[in-house]
């Protein structure tokens, strides 16, 4: 986990970029204060209940945490996969990504 040390000596954790939807119940402009707060704490293992768009469930995972993210909706079990389970690279999906913007000709 890495950081920065404030004025006071106190480890702050820089907040890692996530991707994702922008709604209303997105936690994205909160990130700082999150990270804030756990910075006190020692804690590795993390659930993100009511994870959203998982920004939230990113960012931890992003920053080394051991992170769960549980939601009832479908859409952010689907993110959630995405950007917690993934362990491709970008570059790997080019191929599958081209085949799905190309056109379909029989």
């Amino acid at each position: 986990m890495s950081g920065t040390i404030d004025l006071f000596g106190n480890t702050k954790i820089e907040t890692p970029k996530t991707e994702g939807i922008k709604y209303a119940g997105s936690k994205l402009k909160i990130l700082p204060y999150i990270f804030d707060m756990i910075s006190e704490i020692e804690v590795d293992n993390v659930l993100d209940g009511f994870s959203g768009s998982t920004r939230v469930s990113q960012a931890l995972s992003k920053a080394g945490f051991m992170t769960t993210s549980s939601d009832i909706s479908v859409w952010s079990e689907t993110l959630a996969k995405a950007y917690l389970l993934n362990t491709k690279k970008p570059s790997e999906y080019k191929q599958l990504i081209d085949h799905l913007n190309s056109e379909y000709s029989p």
